[in-house]
């Protein structure tokens, strides 16, 4: 795999579970890489820890404290993200078991339904 293929530059990529762990791991790789990240998790003071680092690094980082399994406020959270940093390029990372097309994983299947559908329908309009 090329190096350019692990930049980010431009693009913006949500990531779940961001404040500890592998998603902590996911939100500093991908800020590292140049994208534009929302750690979103439902401890907001672990995300906006996160986040702050990421800042501090010189990365650009948005906190989104949110409880994946409350649909409403998942898609809320989602469109947040989308206008936070206005690009068409939005990557859901979300932790646990991983798809393709985006890269998706997640801890809970309604999580990821609730995410996965948020995303989708941005995709219609």
């Amino acid at each position: 795999m090329s190096d350019s293929a692990l930049d980010f530059e431009g693009q913006s990529v949500v990531v779940t579970g961001g404040a500890t762990g592998i998603g902590e791991a996911c939100a500093r790789l991908f800020a590292g890489r140049g994208a534009s990240v929302t750690v979103m998790d439902i401890d907001a003071g672990g995300a906006e820890r996160v986040a702050g680092e990421v800042r501090a690094a010189g990365g650009d980082a948005h906190v989104s404290a949110v409880d994946l399994t409350d649909w409403p406020a998942t898609k809320g959270a989602i469109e947040a993200a989308h206008h936070w940093r206005s690009t068409r390029t939005i990557l859901p990372i979300l932790r646990r078991i991983i798809f393709s097309s985006p890269t998706c994983a997640t801890m809970r299947s309604t999580s990821f339904f609730f995410c996965a559908s948020a995303k989708l329908s941005r995709r219609e309009r």
